[in-house]
């Protein structure tokens, strides 16, 4: 189990033959998943310079 303030992700094990294989290999590629995603969003917090609230930097998207 991992998580934050707000954010619990929970993985179960399935319970059969495999099953501890088959969930080493998906915490592994969720691992990287998780590792790519925040390196973009430092990126994504280096490069913005508009410091409104995110609903008036989407107000043109709902319009």
């Amino acid at each position: 189990m991992a998580g934050g303030d707000e954010t619990a992700i929970m993985i179960q094990v399935p319970a059969r033959i495999g099953g501890l294989i088959d969930t080493a290999r998906f915490a592994r590629s969720l691992a990287e998943a998780a590792n790519e995603f925040g390196e973009w969003c430092e990126t994504q917090n280096r490069t913005r310079t508009d410091s409104s609230p995110v609903g008036d930097q989407w107000s043109e998207v709902r319009d």
